[in-house]
């Protein structure tokens, strides 16, 4: 058994049941939250200011959604050492560092001059995105379940899928450096400080609420493992 197996014995009666009293149910409210937040800030925050950043950057939409692009393949690359590591260590360590790693790159995202920059910001957003998102979240909920891993999965995704909902702003972006639009992060009013913010108050949370996976089961499961590292489409 691995460390990240490892389990206090009065523990693991309890972890039998996967009972309201367990601890599993923890670790899922916890990723629930903190999956909300990651989405919002690393996937959707692109979307509301595309339009200021061409003006600001004085590029047109296919080379700045080419740095989104960029970050997507990042995240797909980087998210199979990041499964693999899951699988073998637990996802407390890789998550917490994925949530300090996206607030910087948040961080240097406004402050960005040029389209170069920019591309290089994306790819460590992608990079934070592979250590925090879906993939090695599942996997920690798949460590945790047996007999209830589906509805565990289904909280968190239920819970995350609000996020395009809670970070779009209102009155949502009009067209670029007209009334209306949305500051992008490198602007004067944009909301550099809450992102930063939001993307450090997720690191408590993966310390405390990812701390180890349930006992490895005696049989082998069924089904996929979630945790091989492969991205979502």
């Amino acid at each position: 058994m691995s460390r990240a197996g490892a389990r206090a014995p009065a523990d693991y009666a309890t972890s039998r049941s996967e009972g309201r009293g367990y601890a599993g149910w923890r670790v899922v409210g916890t990723l629930a939250v903190t999956e909300t937040v990651c989405w919002g800030v690393l996937f959707y925050t692109f979307t509301v200011v595309l339009l200021p950043m061409q003006a600001d950057l004085a590029a047109g939409p296919g080379v700045v959604s080419g740095a989104f692009s960029l970050g997507l393949l990042v995240m797909g690359v980087g998210a199979i050492p990041v499964g693999r590591w899951v699988d073998r260590h637990g996802g407390r360590a890789v998550m917490t560092l994925g949530s300090l790693l996206g607030g910087v790159a948040v961080l240097a995202w406004s402050r960005v001059q040029d389209v170069a920059q920019l591309y290089a910001v994306f790819a460590l957003l992608g990079l934070a995105a592979a250590m925090v998102l879906y993939e090695p979240a599942f996997a920690v909920v798949v460590q945790w379940f047996d007999r209830r891993r589906m509805t565990a999965l289904l909280l968190v995704t239920v819970a995350a899928g609000f996020a395009s909902t809670i970070f779009v702003p209102w009155p949502p972006t009009s067209r670029a450096g007209g009334a209306g639009a949305t500051p992008w992060p490198g602007s004067p009013c944009s909301s550099r400080p809450r992102r930063c913010r939001t993307r450090g108050c997720c690191a408590p949370g993966r310390c405390a609420g990812e701390r180890t996976s349930r006992p490895a089961p005696s049989a082998p499961r069924r089904g996929p493992s979630y945790g091989t590292g492969t991205s979502c489409g």
